[in-house]
């Protein structure tokens, strides 16, 4: 697997996943499922999904390099960043579907304590990931 497949990869996992979270939260908005608990779902989602979109889109931003077409040298680097990145993106799915209406507020807040930590974990993989590709 090339550097430039991997990437393609790590992104492409983001992508699909993070788009459908985002459209329940568009959709539950427009349908009114948060009432004037809005603010409390979007804050969640920008401490916990934009940050890693928006290093994603930073490691893309970056000029294209010979070496993106070369073989993957830490193959445990790239698929670490897979595991703890799907591990991290189920997790967020339990909680977007777990919470009531009622208790959004709580249980958005309630998840921080533990997405916070493993949001730690996949940073760190995936900052590792890119920063090793172009090496």
């Amino acid at each position: 697997m090339t550097i430039k497949t991997a990437k393609i990869a790590l992104t492409a996992l983001w992508g699909v996943c993070a788009i459908p979270l985002l459209l329940v939260l568009v959709l539950r908005q427009l349908n009114g499922f948060y009432g004037d608990q809005a603010q409390a779902a979007w804050s969640w989602a920008a401490q916990f999904v934009f940050p890693n979109l928006t290093l994603i889109g930073g490691a893309w931003s970056v000029a294209g390099s010979p070496e993106d077409d070369k073989p993957l040298g830490s193959a445990i680097v790239f698929w670490g960043a897979m595991i703890v990145s799907a591990f991290y993106i189920v997790i967020l799915y339990i909680v977007l579907g777990a919470h009531a209406s009622g208790q959004l507020r709580a249980s958005l807040e309630q998840s921080g304590l533990f997405l916070g930590l493993i949001q730690a974990l996949v940073v760190g993989w995936m900052g590792k990931f890119f920063i090793e590709a172009k090496r």
